[in-house]
């Protein structure tokens, strides 16, 4: 019996030994072969990216690498984030009876906070006799719908929301799998195209992205493979849309919180979008639409404003951003939306009551 055990003991360290060898040669011939594809390096964004740029620049103490999410901001920053790194006001984790949480996933269409500020404030001056109304902005510049769908289950269920609402820009289904450092120099920036891997749940470590080079050949001829198996299903914008919200859907169901999807257009007539920005806008409605979701497309009243030359934009160049004032009216509709959908029952029974 004591045979038996040493000579399997001894079969079972040979194959570990070996394979841990064959570990070692294979990641030294990668690095000795950086033409393989497989060098870090290949994979590190241009200098010019605008967010690495604009990080490096303007707000690197505002924002820190995440294992989870590539980037997030840093908490506690004064006058941006409060201690959850969100763009909102600071909030006990605990709710106390009576508080009505809503939580905003989005990128800069959010970050830029006031037409969360707005819609906070209109929920609790007409609705407060309901509810105490807190808004958790989770909104971070350039995210997506992957990160929107990781922050919440991650994070944002957490935050025990009674509702979840999703500023949706144009480019929202274009997914970017970003690892970034801080360096002496700044900030740098990776990209790997790896949706396919995380859509079946396999969990990246960013750590082994950066230096193994066995680790990120095997990952990256994984993601390949898939992605050549899933040719045929057309994986594309619309598929990334419907997989990432169809998660969000399917924790807000769980959890019993609505969910309502903001969509916010280019700031200028659908007449003048270029032809991968129809696509974009055509991909959302439909995805919408489709899924079934609650919804509010922000193009109405955009093309209203465009027709009395209001001016919509936070400067002449950006056609993303509206202006503090085109926030308000998009908070306004964002109010009638949600006492109509949400509120309208619990408003009569309460007039009723009284």
């Amino acid at each position: 019996m004591k045979k038996i055990y040493f000579k399997l003991t001894a079969i079972f360290i040979g194959l570990v030994i070996g394979l841990a060898l064959s570990i070692l040669i294979s990641e030294i011939t990668l690095r000795l072969c950086p033409k393989l594809g497989y060098n870090y390096n290949s994979f590190q964004i241009s200098g010019d990216d605008l967010l690495v740029k604009e990080w490096n620049t303007n707000q690197q103490d505002l924002l820190r690498p995440s294992n989870l999410l590539g980037y997030e901001h840093v908490p506690n920053c004064k006058g941006y984030t409060n201690s959850y790194g969100l763009r909102s006001k600071e909030y006990n984790l605990k709710k106390d009876a009576g508080i009505y949480r809503i939580l905003i996933l989005g990128d800069s269409i959010a970050e830029q906070r006031w037409s969360a500020d707005f819609l906070e404030e209109e929920l609790n001056k007409k609705l407060g006799f309901l509810h105490r109304f807190e808004i958790w902005n989770a909104g971070v510049d350039s995210y997506d719908v992957r990160r929107y769908a990781l922050f919440l289950k991650y994070r944002g269920l957490a935050y025990n929301p009674d509702m979840v609402v999703v500023f949706l820009f144009m480019n929202d289904f274009d997914l970017s799998i970003n690892t970034y450092y801080k360096t002496k120099k700044g900030v740098v920036a990776y990209n790997f195209f790896l949706e396919e891997v995380d859509k079946k749940g396999f969990h990246i470590s960013p750590f082994l992205m950066q230096h193994s080079s066995v680790y990120r050949y095997a990952i990256l001829k994984l993601s390949a493979y898939l992605s050549q198996k899933g040719k045929n299903n057309n994986t594309n914008r619309e598929d990334n849309g419907k997989y990432y919200l169809g998660e969000i859907k399917e924790m807000c169901e769980k959890r019993k919180a609505p969910l309502c999807i903001i969509v916010f257009p280019y700031l200028k007539n659908f007449d003048e979008y270029k032809v991968y920005q129809k696509e974009e806008y055509l991909t959302i409605a439909k995805v919408l639409r489709e899924m079934k979701l609650d919804y509010i497309d922000l193009i109405s009243l955009y093309d209203k404003l465009i027709k009395e030359n209001f001016y919509m934009r936070n400067s002449k160049e950006d056609e993303i951003h509206p202006n503090k004032e085109t926030y308000i009216m998009i908070a306004n509709i964002i109010y009638n939306y949600m006492l109509d959908k949400y509120f309208h029952n619990k408003l009569t029974e309460s007039k009723y009551l009284l």
